[in-house]
C-alpha cells in the first residue's frame, strides 16, 4: 500500500514506469528521431526503479540501453545530449558498482565526468552551482572508497 501522501506504492510506480517505456518503444518504431530521447529517459527511469527494487540484472540492461541511445544522440547533437549521456553513464556506473563490477563502474563514472556534463536537458543548472555535477561527485566518491584511475 502507498504511504500517505504518495499516490503509488513502489511496485505500482515501477509497473507504471515499465508501461511508459513500452509505450515510448512503440512511438520510436513510428518516429525514431522524434521519440528516441524520450525512450532513453524512460529507460533511465526504469533502470533506476529496477535497481531500487533489487532487480539489478534488468536494471543494468535498461541503463546500458540508455547509455547507448544517448551516446548515439550525442554524436548528432552534442550540446543537447552530452549532459544526458553524462547522467546516464553516472547512473550506469552506480548500478555497476552496486553489482560488484567496480572496474566497469569506475570506467563509466569517469566517462561521465569526461563527457562534459551532468545536468540533463530536463533540468536546469542552478544560477550559482553549489555542488559539482552528479558525475563528478560519483568519481570523488569512488576514489574515496579506494578506486583509482586505470592506467
Amino acid at each position: 500500500m502507498a504511504e500517505e501522501g504518495w499516490p503509488l506504492d513502489p511496485l505500482e510506480a515501477l509497473e507504471a514506469t515499465e508501461e511508459a517505456a513500452e509505450i515510448r518503444r512503440r512511438w520510436v518504431e513510428a518516429k525514431p528521431a522524434a521519440y528516441e530521447p524520450d525512450l532513453a529517459t524512460s529507460l533511465s527511469n526504469l533502470g533506476i526503479g529496477l535497481a531500487e527494487a533489487g532487480r539489478r540484472p534488468h536494471a543494468l540492461e535498461a541503463l546500458e540501453q540508455t547509455v547507448k541511445m544517448f551516446r548515439r544522440l550525442a554524436k548528432g547533437a552534442p550540446a543537447t545530449y552530452e549532459p544526458d549521456l553524462a547522467a546516464a553513464l553516472s547512473n550506469f556506473g552506480v548500478c555497476l558498482a552496486e553489482a560488484g563490477r567496480r572496474p566497469e563502474a569506475l570506467e563509466a563514472t569517469e566517462q561521465a565526468a569526461e563527457s562534459g556534463g551532468g545536468w540533463p536537458r530536463s533540468s536546469r543548472p542552478p544560477t550559482k552551482p553549489t555542488s559539482p555535477c552528479p558525475c563528478v561527485t560519483s568519481v570523488a566518491t569512488w576514489r574515496s572508497l579506494g578506486g583509482t584511475r586505470r592506467p
